[in-house]
């Protein structure tokens, strides 16, 4: 069995919360580092967090999960994941800072994906060796669309109650239009392709080579500073994606639309877990454990 601690850090404003998943018998001195996204409940996905880490913990891997600012128990405002590199720089620290943990690897679900691939396009912290990538976040104007347009406006012609409405010359044809026109048009935005990776601002390192100077992420930039964090990581990038995401979708789509994260990406396709039929949050009993056996295979493998 494994053994849980409390852990409260400093983080870059306020004061947060972690939690240490210690195993009793180490397989493994690369211990996972998971990052939770955006607000959450002690429900959901916030208890796929949990359970993972018993798993992996009950199964010889540390783990150290932890809330960045505003988010769960930890302290401040609420925080995006936009501005959250610095707090996951302090997550780091501290769990290198336990006994018998030497590296990580970062699992991420969501943006908490963007947030660790925007943390390593800035530090290259060579401290990670492995990154666990589910369902990763790279929303933008024309990828949502695209998504919103094969998701909802397919299953719409499939819905009885649509033809219903249409038979009964209840259905708002003009707005319909209108809405599905607005899509179509934002769906056919490209966005350049050289944007730089951040918004005008030069990196600051210092000569440990840790970041002292954090660049300004916004929706312009930051999957560009994901894509240079990918191309860092090489073949230990790895991906899980669900059958049945539209956040999924919007990542399979921006593998059609734009040629660098094509190319980044296409070394890689053959280590694809795809868990099919799986929501977002992979909120089955089925869905979760295929999960965790994937996430316990990359952490041990042989």
């Amino acid at each position: 069995m494994s053994s849980e601690e409390v852990v409260v850090f400093p983080g870059e404003t306020a004061q947060l919360v972690g939690s240490l998943h210690t195993p009793e018998t180490a397989k493994t001195t690369c211990g996972v580092l998971l990052a939770v996204g955006g607000p959450q409940t002690r429900t959901g996905s916030h208890r796929q967090f949990v359970l993972l880490a018993r798993y992996l913990a009950d199964n010889g891997v540390p783990v150290f999960r932890f809330d960045y600012t505003g988010m769960g128990d930890s302290e401040g405002e609420k925080t995006e994941f936009l501005q959250a590199c610095p707090d996951l720089a302090k997550a780091i620290d501290v769990f290198l800072s336990k006994e018998g943990v030497d590296s990580v690897c970062f699992w991420g679900l969501c943006d908490a994906v963007s947030l660790g691939l925007m943390y390593l396009s800035v530090t290259r912290d060579q401290r990670i060796h492995r990154f666990i990538a589910a369902n990763p976040w790279v929303r933008q104007t024309h990828t949502e669309a695209q998504a919103y347009l094969k998701s909802y406006y397919i299953q719409r012609l499939l819905n009885k109650e649509l033809w219903l409405k249409i038979m009964k010359l209840q259905f708002d044809f003009a707005g319909s239009f209108s809405s599905l026109l607005a899509s179509v048009k934002k769906a056919l935005i490209r966005p350049s392709a050289n944007k730089p990776a951040v918004n005008g601002k030069s990196d600051k390192i210092s000569d440990d080579g840790m970041t002292t100077v954090w660049p300004e992420f916004n929706e312009n930039n930051y999957v560009n500073a994901m894509l240079a964090g990918v191309n860092l990581l090489g073949n230990n990038f790895h991906l899980v994606l669900s059958g049945n995401d539209l956040t999924a979708d919007e990542f399979k789509i921006l593998l059609k639309s734009d040629r660098l994260w094509a190319e980044a990406i296409k070394e890689k396709e053959g280590d694809w877990f795809v868990i099919d039929d799986a929501t977002h949050t992979f909120s089955s009993r089925e869905w979760r454990d295929a999960l965790a056996r994937r996430t316990l295979d990359l952490c041990l493998p042989g």
